[in-house]
């Protein structure tokens, strides 16, 4: 088996050639390197003694351009060979993938390959023998940290839960920080590591641990633990302006996720908690940050607005253009969802013929003269659940109108699907798209996350593609095409 594996690595050629980037790139930094909206990497698993499928799953954050992250769900044959897991990436980062029940945390970079070298020998699990590739040093560290410190990440989730105050929390938090942060320090001094990458996890622990600190505040006071407004004052001494103000943590996602937490707090000081809106923090952007620190924040909230609401998103672009310096990538991200929203008003909405739940075949056409509403949905999409209430709270107040409320699942089984729709309750004209029809439909309607929503007129036009969710006042639209 070593033999067939070491031919694998010999033979295969890497997956990814890099393209040209947006932005001039650091060859002696790449972690500061361009953001690529179509960046992928490939993680090339080449396993030996698999006595069984497994299943195998993958996951990865995603700074752009959705901001929601990229999921796969697959399996692993059995016996011997290899596979290779594809996953979306706009910078260099962290991911994750797993076979079974063990989890393996890897660093991707965009336009690459590492190759895992994986034993499945093992009765109650498996080994990585090997790690090859360019940046195969950042996914040993990983391996070798998550050895030595097992569920550091588990406990650091579950401090808010444990801890009797916040003065509590901060000490087990402190003691994790100091746990981690000391492991990297010994682990570089002993190991090959470029200065870029240092810096870099450096940065991922700092804003990992600053990120959960400021969350679990308002973990706190919603589980009823502690009330937000009674958090002292010095809670919040280790958010220094330079942590606020990191430009060379702006690509890092943890670093995104902090900034949001930072402002939403900041944004509920001042205007109370029941008041912040997120739309206000580009204000606070302008004044906490600078140079490309500002940009990317400016360019993670423009992207966010731009894939749930194209037509706001348009108008976000439009108003703060002028404050962002890298023009370069703004500009890409505009053509990006010009070009992802080609489903235009007016257009005819393309038709299907799709299942239902007694097996029937349901087509679009049916419905010709009636407002149709549809929403495009998957088993495990949490946004996509918690929109299901309002989905049914539609279909009842629209009940002998002529309106009809359709849910289209994808990416999913058929059994999952029939498992979800009974567990929630849909009262939607809920539909499954097989693989042929969820691959066509997906690139007709043109569907880059999810929820998706589409309101058709009564002519069979599409009156918006990507439009508002059920809970947030699409009744209205729906009302006045009546």
């Amino acid at each position: 088996m070593k033999t067939m594996v070491s031919l694998l690595l010999i033979s295969v050629p890497f997956f990814c050639t890099p393209p040209k980037s947006f932005t001039q790139q650091d060859p002696l930094n790449p972690a500061i390197s361009a953001i690529h909206l179509d960046g992928k990497a490939v993680v090339r698993i080449l396993y030996t003694d698999n006595a069984k499928a497994r299943p195998l799953s993958a996951y990865t954050n995603s700074i752009l351009t959705d901001n929601k992250g990229f999921q796969l769900n697959d399996t692993l044959p059995s016996g011997s060979g290899y596979k290779d897991l594809v996953f979306e990436v706009r910078s260099f980062q962290k991911g994750f993938f797993q076979i079974g029940n063990y989890r393996a945390e890897v660093y991707l970079a965009p336009f690459d390959t590492l190759f895992v070298v994986a034993d499945l020998s093992l009765a109650k699990g498996w080994q990585v023998k090997e790690w090859k590739g360019k940046y195969a040093f950042a996914s040993q560290y990983y391996a070798a940290r998550n050895k030595q410190l097992g569920g550091l990440g588990g406990q650091r989730a579950g401090a808010a839960n444990i801890s009797a105050d916040l003065k509590g929390y901060q000490q087990r938090m402190d003691s994790l920080l100091a746990l981690e942060t000391s492991f990297f320090e010994t682990y570089r001094s002993s190991h090959n590591l470029p200065a870029w990458f240092v810096e870099t996890e450096r940065n991922e622990i700092r804003y990992a641990d600053a990120f959960l600190r400021l969350n679990a505040v308002k973990y706190r006071d919603f589980m009823g633990m502690d009330k937000q407004e009674d958090v002292p004052a010095e809670y919040y001494q280790f958010v220094t302006p330079g942590l606020v103000n990191n430009p060379k943590a702006s690509h890092l996602f943890t670093y995104q996720m902090f900034l949001m937490e930072y402002f939403s707090i900041l944004l509920a000081q001042q205007h109370g908690k029941n008041k912040a809106d997120m739309v206000l923090s580009p204000q606070l952007a302008q004044e906490h940050l600078t140079g490309k620190a500002k940009d990317m924040y400016m360019i993670c909230y423009i992207n966010d607005s731009w894939s749930r609401f194209p037509v706001e998103g348009e108008k976000e672009f439009n108003k703060y253009y002028t404050q962002i310096s890298d023009k370069a990538l703004i500009d890409k991200i505009k053509a990006y969802y010009q070009q992802a929203y080609i489903l235009k008003p007016g257009g005819q909405a393309p038709g299907f013929f799709l299942q239902d739940q007694a097996d029937s075949l349901v087509s679009l056409k049916e419905f010709q003269g009636k407002v149709i509403y549809i929403g495009f949905w998957f088993v495990g999409c949490a946004p996509c659940i918690k929109e299901f209430p309002h989905e049914n709270a539609l279909v009842e107040k629209f009940e002998g109108k002529d309106v009809r409320i359709i849910s289209i699942c994808v990416r999913s089984s058929r059994e999952n699907w029939m498992k979800m729709s009974s567990r929630y309750g849909l009262k939607t004209i809920n539909l499954f798209a097989n693989p042929n029809w969820e691959k066509s439909l997906i690139e007709k309607y043109n569907i880059k996350s999810y929820p998706h929503y589409v309101l058709i007129d009564k002519t069979g036009k599409v009156v918006e593609n990507n439009c508002s969710r059920p809970s947030e006042k699409i009744a209205t639209q729906i009302q006045k095409l009546l």
